[in-house]
């Protein structure tokens, strides 16, 4: 039975009980009815009211009744939700959000729109739509920062590997077109936020290698991917940089400047006693650097990425690849990737770094060792690379000033100028020297082979001549 008393047009809200009920009515009073023998319709008095009894007043702002809609979840490619669709008030808040999960992608909450567009919906979000609605997931990649193929580590076949494309992007994708069994493995093995499909196959597969997750540990983290098949392996390095921007962001920024240095430090785990070599690089521009080994100067390139909370150094070396990250702005660690007869290994080191020193300008040598960063008067000992097959040493030039101490020696000095300056050791292809002239050039040497010849035939003529 419901009471005459709620029955009042005006009436805009009720609660009911088993022994009394309230009501609001729209000039904003609160009538109360019912036992009262606990004084539950708080009125000063404990006798009950079969009706109504005005108990308060000033509530003309009390929200009008109840407009309930229905949320509908559109996960966008998403896992399934325990429910698809839930029930929100008018004028009140959405509450608890079902969480969909996606492989390779990160959940970016519920949205409006799809793909992300419109307005954001979370749990404290006031509802303000009086009709039923659908909400969208939105979904991001997540990527694994940067990545460096190592193209001077392996030599690689067409025929097992047709085309590797979007080295730099995710996924990475190896097309492999022959009939040859291939195998791919993750190293280290507890690099497990790195997925591979397929791990094993015989050939006209795509091998493709993305992410499990985002990385929120504060440091980058690298792993290598190793493909073999038909007696070839090709490695990709992968460094995935952390979402943890609270932990450090003290990477020198990109570019790095020419003239600064990185001094590493590697310790040989495999070896007894466990050995450490250090090597020295000198950047020289946005893409190269130079060190020198027991062949001489050499001059390489690398990949930085200052990106995220941290910086990657990525040098491809000869037949090894150094992954450095920064921990602080002058050091961080390294590992270095090789391999032997058994295959690829890595072994750890440290590295610092230094940055050129205030008031100097950065030396490039073109063809040659001597780069660095020096300060203005200040004389550097350059030396030019080995002349090419056919060439010989001829000059040194100066793109903008400065001064040699001999441009014709393939070793001197350079007086630094005030501001960056290129040079660069020319080759020149030699002259053959001229063939002597018949008599020996004139000069009283002795008389050439073609030059007797003409002279004993001019001899036998005349003698032909007088027996006449």
């Amino acid at each position: 039975m419901v009471l005459p008393e709620v029955q009042s047009p005006n009436v805009i809200a009720v609660a009911a009980s088993g022994g009394h009920s309230l009501c609001v009515t729209s000039d904003g009073k609160l009538w109360a009815m019912g036992y009262n023998f606990d004084g539950q319709l708080g009125i000063t008095t404990d006798v009950g009211f079969p009706s109504r009894v005005q108990v308060a007043t000033g509530l003309a702002g009390f929200p009008s009744p109840l407009t309930i809609n229905t949320i509908t979840f559109d996960a966008q490619g998403g896992s399934s939700i325990s429910s698809a669709t839930q029930i929100a008030a008018l004028n009140y808040l959405y509450g608890t959000l079902p969480t969909p999960t996606r492989s390779g992608y990160t959940f970016g909450g519920w949205w409006t729109g799809p793909n992300g567009t419109g307005t954001q919906i979370t749990a404290t979000t006031t509802v303000t739509s009086a009709v039923s609605q659908t909400l969208y997931a939105k979904w991001t990649a997540v990527t694994l920062g940067t990545t460096q193929l190592d193209v001077n580590k392996f030599t690689l076949s067409l025929a097992l590997f047709a085309t590797v494309t979007d080295i730099f992007d995710v996924p990475d994708t190896f097309d492999i077109t022959s009939n040859i069994a291939w195998t791919v493995q993750i190293i280290p093995t507890t690099a497990t936020w790195l997925a591979v499909y397929s791990t094993a196959g015989t050939g006209n597969a795509t091998i493709t290698v993305t992410t499990n997750s985002a990385n929120t540990t504060g440091m980058p983290r690298t792993a290598s991917i190793v493909v073999n098949g038909g007696g070839i392996t090709r490695t990709l390095i992968a460094t995935q940089a952390s979402t943890d921007t609270s932990t450090f962001d003290l990477a020198p920024a990109a570019p790095l400047p020419v003239g600064a240095t990185f001094t590493l430090t590697v310790t040989d785990t495999t070896a007894p006693g466990n050995p450490q070599t250090t090597r020295a690089y000198t950047i020289v521009t946005g893409t190269t650097l130079t060190t020198t080994d027991a062949s001489g100067a050499l001059t390489l390139p690398y990949e930085y990425d200052a990106t995220g909370d941290t910086g990657t150094l990525i040098i491809p070396d000869l037949d090894s690849v150094y992954s450095l990250q920064f921990t602080n702005a002058t050091s961080g660690t390294l590992t270095l990737y090789t391999f032997d007869d058994d295959g690829p290994y890595e072994l750890p080191g440290t590295f610092a770094y230094a940055p050129p020193a205030a008031g100097t300008n950065a030396l490039i040598v073109t063809n040659g060792s001597g780069s660095g960063a020096y300060a203005a008067n200040a004389t550097v000992t350059i030396t030019a690379n080995a002349a090419p097959t056919g060439k010989v040493f001829d000059h040194w030039t100066s793109s903008n000033g400065g001064t040699f101490a001999n441009a014709n020696n393939a070793t001197t000095t350079f007086t630094m100028p005030a501001n960056a300056v290129t040079v660069t050791a020319i080759y020149s292809t030699p002259t053959p020297p001229n063939p002597p002239s018949p008599g020996g050039g004139g000069g009283g040497g002795a008389p050439s082979i073609l030059y007797l010849a003409a002279t004993l035939a001019l001899a036998a003529l005349r003698g032909a001549s007088k027996r006449k």
